[in-house]
């Protein structure tokens, strides 16, 4: 017996319309910000940076790590901003990374700069 073409278009899966996306508010709610513009960070990774930003000038901080996603950045070196926006959405990396806390990229940002924006994932 031979397939018909209705039985293997219907097994097909048909291609996405539209990607998921989250806005900042929903962000917000599954409890993360991004944090220094570059990074999303959960609110108790940042509660731990936050808390240790006073230890940063005398103490080393080698053995505390968070966990963060980096926001991608634009190859595109006309735009404006350092991150791609799709629709007013920046994209996120898919693998998280993890980071001491005295790593040189998150010691360049002051501990108070959080925001939040919509995320493509």
């Amino acid at each position: 017996l031979e397939p018909s073409a209705v039985s293997i278009s219907a097994v097909v899966p048909a291609p996405a319309k539209r990607k998921v996306a989250l806005t900042s508010y929903e962000l917000v709610r599954l409890g993360y910000v991004v944090y220094g513009g570059r990074y999303v960070i959960s609110l108790e990774d940042w509660d731990v940076v936050s808390s240790m930003a006073l230890l940063r000038g005398f103490q080393h901080l080698w053995n505390h790590r968070v966990l963060v996603f980096e926001l991608q950045i634009s190859d595109d070196p006309s735009a404006a901003s350092d991150v791609s926006e799709v629709d007013g959405r920046v994209a996120i990396a898919r693998n998280p990374e993890m980071m001491r806390l005295d790593d040189r990229r998150l010691l360049k940002i002051s501990f108070w700069q959080l925001s939040t924006r919509a995320i493509e994932c």
